[in-house]
């Protein structure tokens, strides 16, 4: 079966998000405030998924007026 890059590029993240999550570990050598900070980044999320999604509307939407006006100029 073969994966997918966006399967891959979401398993590095998730690898990624691991591994700064251990190195804040062995320096803090807290799991209680790492809880309390993993908590807050959960809780930031869906106002980071809104404001990447927006941007990435209004630029769709601004690639696909000049798409659409370049091809009525034609």
């Amino acid at each position: 079966m073969k994966i997918g890059w966006r399967v891959r590029f979401g398993l590095l993240l998730i690898a990624l998000s691991v591994l700064l999550y251990l190195v804040h570990f062995s320096i803090s050598h807290d799991l209680a405030h790492i809880e309390a900070y993993a908590l807050g980044d959960l809780a930031l999320l869906p106002i980071e998924v809104l404001l990447v999604v927006l941007v990435v509307d209004r630029v769709i939407s601004r690639e696909e007026k000049r798409v659409n006006s370049a091809n009525s100029t034609l």
